[in-house]
């Protein structure tokens, strides 16, 4: 199985080539997947896998999220699909009316209604899967001087999947850094 990061769950494959350690699979043709990236990957399906995809809870269809017993004072972790950025930004939803319309940190006064929910927000549980950087992917990053996000591309990725920025050359971003401040944009490779 691959852990997908665009669909946020492990998905069936197959190995379509190996070369020198690294790793082709049939979901993901033409990229190869290294050996220090394939045991956050890749995995073999055993059956507490398959036990616990069957367990799993069921969460809305539209929007990813569960409806908290308290709707109006609910406040719950979430991404929010930024058109002009073009990558999932986190954001917090901070109230909710009985019609089941939001409203998120990230748009103060704006209320999202359902429909918009379904096509602008998830879990953040998504935000916190792997992903494999590579040079030249296309990202946004939460710069702490400028207080927002910055469009941008990795210029260079260390054996530690350290990423350097375009915007921050000579800055290494280690990977419990960028869980915060670097999202993909979904145009990323």
């Amino acid at each position: 199985e691959y852990l997908s990061v665009s669909a946020g769950r492990w998905i069936p494959c197959i190995v379509t080539a190996v070369a020198s350690g690294s790793v082709q699979i049939d979901v993901k043709p033409g990229y190869w997947i290294a050996p220090h990236h394939q045991s956050s990957h890749l995995r073999v399906p055993s059956a507490s896998h398959k036990a616990a995809k069957k367990t799993a809870p069921k969460l809305d269809a539209g929007t990813g999220y569960r409806h908290s017993e308290d709707q109006e004072s609910a406040v719950e972790s979430m991404e929010y699909f930024s058109v002009s950025h073009r990558a999932w930004i986190p954001c917090m939803i901070v109230k909710r009316d009985a019609s089941g319309n939001v409203m998120i940190d990230v748009l103060p006064d704006a209320w999202l209604s359902s429909e918009q929910q379904a096509s602008c927000l998830r879990t953040s549980k998504l935000e916190k899967r792997l992903r494999i950087p590579l040079v030249g992917d296309k990202v946004v990053y939460l710069s702490a001087s400028h207080k927002r996000w910055i469009p941008t591309i990795i210029n260079d990725i260390n054996e530690m999947d350290e990423i350097e920025l375009e915007i921050k050359p000579g800055v290494w971003i280690t990977r419990e850094r960028q869980a915060s401040m670097v999202r993909w944009r979904e145009d990323a490779h």
